[in-house]
């Protein structure tokens, strides 16, 4: 990425120094300082994510840009012998790459996921300052507040120990900005007499022992022991990193909110969406079922649980990563979360991308100010402050890093507070190895700072809404928080449980069916859902069955898996022939599932003159088919396949099957537009081009010859075609912007003398549909009578003559290259058809409006469709949705439909309708939904 660069930064963590097995049995006194081997430690891993065998897994949808992620991270990971890492990135507030590498668990081989949780060491201190500064901005404590005397908490009354006078002068800031008067390299040690070197934190048996408590010590009791030992510097004197500090903070946030620490800064995150993060546990059996397990490096030692040796008593022995007391140290080190909630966290520090900030802009100032005495990490209130912050203009804002044995962690800001990211690691590296560390280190900032350049061209998706938990979803968009999963708030016949699974909004209509099913030119019907990115919560499951069969889990591979502009996935499995399916639901905290079962999706074909396709559809063997194009029956299509080929505009048009005996149920199979550059293609000619009206628009004018014809039109100008409705009156269709579109008439008469019209001009008559292939933004259509009110010459119109003045028309179909289309100008047409589909057929294509339409009216067997990609209102104009033939108006993507007045093409007005037709969506009535009081 031009310009900026992310500067590695080193904390130190929560790292317990603990005894080597055997050989060791007290803490190390002797080599590097704490703060130089975590310097080095912390180094070693700053980013990454994979794993040390070939052909390692990756999961989470790869993303254009991060190729150099894919590449390198394997490989630095290998190196280091790390089974696996989850990654997560931000760009201007939106997350725009999750993935994972390698394994959560080497022994049962189970991949690491974009939210496997894992433990996050150090960085609890930001999570935890976040929380105090709430606190302050509460005005239940200031930074300047003395902590202890605020505590309350006396002398303890094991042997020697013993309150410092200058204890009770360390305040909230010196807390939060390690300046308390801690220091660990020169603390006594209780364990070694005359000895130094202590960190409570790393020895929660001995605690538990000398307190009288039981084993291993909590948190509290371990600021309780430490109230008796002696500080080593004035405070506000002198900075050394103290993992102790933050424990004290974590038991004034339980005194100040009365709630216990973990649920006290799990209320607080709630507040901005974010779920998920709890305290972990020590013991592998005690790993929450979505954590990784954490893997020391291959030479490490074992530890005694909970360091757990003197006066001859010994715990039992395990790998280092299960020796600590993750919970004792639970404000400073104890929390587990998804890289994904974690980098939440980061961007609900910045208010970004409408997450509600989780303070105000003097706490972030304060929390990402130094101070003057941390020379070494230019420490803030919990936030790392580059160090680089005046010399590297393009270094990174900071952010925090933390480690335990077997895990390393990092959460980043740049500099411009354009890139946020978190590596969450479950594995660490020898630090005494100086080689491994060295090219590690090297590894990994190269690959940190490979960014894409997104200045040009952003990502066009973001994960940051449909990564949500649960909980937090339900925060966001329901007013019930504890709406049930199976409720359906938005009364769209879609559980929450459904909509959230697939990423659509459980408030209002959806732009997407959460399943499709459709059938190829091979015959093969594909079974295409939608779901999120997250693995954990929720199990997502293809069957196949119905028809008296049992369901059963679809056993074929994944054909496909898209990535949607929402987050979301798109995954197509194949299906076996003449197949019905569905989609299972299953949530593993309630057990709750929910099901859908959609019926065959119809397929979009743009074609140009002379190709050839074929159109499927499922049905059983059994069944009677008849197929109709533009709701006229096509002879001898009969089977579930029928091809065309050597295509012209006749043979676009929505093409429909009539199953089943009678009454027979109509399915649209498919949206056949044709595509053409030229002017005029098909049964046309141009009558006029650059024709300028005195509404200031160029027109090329058009006129059919036969049934059907295909225009374009210039840029900047419009393409007109006209026809004769069934009513004699002359009908204008005006296309504007890009693509072609398609006048196809049923029953379509020879060229004639309009009867009720002074015109020598020859039109042809018949029942329009419309069909617009590669649309885009810029595209509109309009379709008019001509009558007194909107003509130049007043000469054409008969005075025995009273017009009907509504254009009629069967169907309006459009595809959109963009899946975007402008406006839709139909309030003086009125949709109507015997047989087939009649209504506007859009589906996917999000229609910016206006939109009116006249009304929709289905007779006998016909099928009213008012189905959208996303519309946010549609306009029906003098006329309501009754449909003659007592069907449901299907729907979707519409988000309200509007009954207005209207009128016809000689002035004469149509009074506003009260609808009293049904709106159904997915076989659920939506009416209210849609129409509204």
């Amino acid at each position: 990425m031009a310009g900026v660069r992310l500067q590695p930064i080193t904390p130190d963590s929560a790292e317990p120094l603990l005894p080597r097995h055997e050989r060791c049995r007290r803490p190390p006194t002797g080599g590097r300082s704490r703060r130089q081997t975590a310097r080095l430690v912390v180094l070693a891993l700053t980013f990454g994510g994979a794993l040390p065998l070939a052909g390692a897994p990756s999961t989470g949808p790869a993303v254009p840009g991060f190729e150099s992620y894919d590449r390198e991270i394997p490989e630095l990971l290998e190196r280091g012998s790390i089974p696996g890492a989850a990654i997560a990135v931000a760009y201007r507030g939106r997350i725009v790459f999750a993935r994972g590498y390698g394994y959560a668990d080497r022994e049962t081989s189970r991949p690491i996921q974009p939210d496997t949780r894992l433990r996050i060491g150090s960085i609890s201190k930001t999570v935890t300052a976040a929380r105090v500064l709430k606190l302050v901005e509460e005005h239940q404590l200031a930074l300047e507040t003395r902590a202890f005397p605020e505590l309350g908490y006396p002398v303890p009354t094991y042997a020697g120990a013993q309150r410092d006078p200058r204890l009770d002068r360390v305040t909230m800031r010196q807390l939060l900005n390690h300046t308390g008067g801690w220091d660990f390299d020169r603390a006594p040690n209780p364990l070694t007499p005359g000895q130094v070197r202590f960190d409570a934190t790393s020895w929660p048996w001995h605690v538990a022992q000398v307190m009288r408590t039981a084993s291993p010590a909590s948190a509290e009791d371990t600021v309780r022991f430490m109230v008796g030992q002696p500080l080593q510097a004035e405070p506000g004197t002198s900075w050394s990193y103290t993992n102790f500090a933050y424990l004290a903070l974590g038991r004034l946030i339980e005194q100040k909110t009365g709630l216990a620490y973990e649920t006290a800064v799990q209320r607080f995150l709630a507040d901005s969406y974010i779920s998920g993060l709890a305290i972990g546990g020590t013991q592998r059996d005690e790993l929450a079922s979505d954590e990784a397990a954490y893997y020391d490096h291959p030479n490490a030692p074992w530890y005694y649980l909970y360091n757990q040796f003197e006066n001859g008593s010994r715990g039992p022995l395990v790998p280092r990563p299960y020796a600590w007391s993750v919970r004792g140290s639970d404000a400073c080190g104890g929390w587990t979360a998804s890289a994904i909630e974690l980098l939440r966290f980061m961007l609900a520090l910045d208010g970004l991308n409408g997450t509600p900030p989780l303070l105000n802009s003097e706490s972030i100032a304060a929390m990402r100010t130094a101070t003057p005495l941390s020379t070494f990490l230019h420490y803030g209130l919990g936030w790392c402050v580059s160090n680089a912050a005046n010399t590297d203009p393009q270094g990174s804002d900071g952010g925090h890093g933390g480690s335990h044995y077997g895990s390393t962690s990092y959460a980043l800001r740049s500099a411009d507070g354009e890139w946020h990211m978190v590596a969450l690691l479950n594995g660490s590296v020898d630090a005494s190895d100086g080689a491994n560390v060295n090219l590690i280190n090297t590894t990994t900032a190269a690959a940190l700072h490979r960014l894409p350049d997104f200045a040009t061209t952003p990502p066009a998706h973001d994960f940051t809404w449909n990564t949500l938990g649960w909980e937090a979803w339900q925060r966001k968009h329901l007013a019930a928080a504890d709406s049930a999963p199976l409720d359906d708030a938005d009364r769209d016949g879609l559980p929450n449980l459904l909509e959230y699974a697939t990423g659509l909004d459980p408030t209002g209509i959806d732009a997407a069916p959460p399943a499709t099913l459709t059938v190829g030119e091979d015959e093969v019907p594909v079974f295409t859902y939608r779901r999120l990115i997250l693995e954990y919560p929720l199990d997502w499951l293809v069957e196949t069955g119905g028809d008296g069969q049992p369901w059963q889990a679809a056993t074929a591979a994944v054909r496909q898996s898209t990535l949607n502009s929402d987050g979301t996935l798109s995954v197509s499995v194949a299906l076996p022939a003449r197949s019905r399916a569905r989609l299972r639901v299953h949530q593993a905290a309630s057990g709750r599932e929910a099901l859908f079962e959609p019926i065959q999706s119809p397929r979009a074909f743009a074609l140009a003159a002379g190709e050839s396709t074929a159109l499927s559809i499922l049905a059983p063997a059994d069944v009677t088919l008849q197929w109709r194009r533009n709701g006229v029956l096509l002879p001898g299509a009969t089977g579930p396949r029928l091809t065309i080929t050597n295509a012209q505009p006749a043979d676009a048009g929505i093409y429909t099957v009539d199953v089943g005996g009678e009454p027979a149920a109509t399915v649209v199979a498919a949206i056949v537009a044709f595509r053409s550059t030229a002017a005029v293609t098909g049964a046309a000619r141009l009558a006029g081009t650059d024709i300028r009206h005195a509404n200031g628009n160029i027109y090329d004018q058009a006129l059919l010859t036969g049934s059907a014809a295909t225009i374009t039109a210039d840029a900047g100008q419009v393409a007109r075609i006209s026809y004769l409705d069934l009513n004699d009156d002359i009908v204008q269709v005006e296309f504007s912007g890009a693509g072609s579109l398609t006048l196809a008439l049923a029953d379509a008469a020879a060229p004639a003398l309009p009867r009720n019209y002074h015109q020598d001009v020859r039109y042809v008559k018949g029942h329009a549909t419309i069909l617009i292939a590669d649309a885009d933004e810029t595209t509109n259509v309009s379709v008019f009578t001509v009558g007194r009110a909107n003509a130049v010459n007043q000469a054409l119109f008969k005075a025995d003559v009273v017009y009907d003045g509504i254009a009629d028309l069967a169907a309006l179909a459009i595809q959109s290259r963009s899946g975007k289309f402008a406006g839709v100008y139909l309030g003086n047409a009125h949709l109507f058809a015997a047989h087939g589909a009649t209504g506007v057929y859009a589906p996917g294509v999000q229609v910016a409006g206006p939109a009116r339409l006249g009304g929709v009216s289905a007779f006998d067997r016909a099928l009213p469709v008012l189905v959208f990609g996303s519309l946010g209102e549609l306009a029906i104009t003098g006329s309501d949705l009754y449909q003659d033939n007592g069907a449901a108006v299907q729907t979707l993507g519409l988000r309200r439909i509007a009954f207005t007045a209207g009128g016809k093409s000689d002035g004469t007005g149509l009074p506003t309708q009260r609808n009293r037709g049904r709106l159904v969506r997915f076989d659920h009535d939506v009416t209210g939904l849609l129409v509204g009081p």
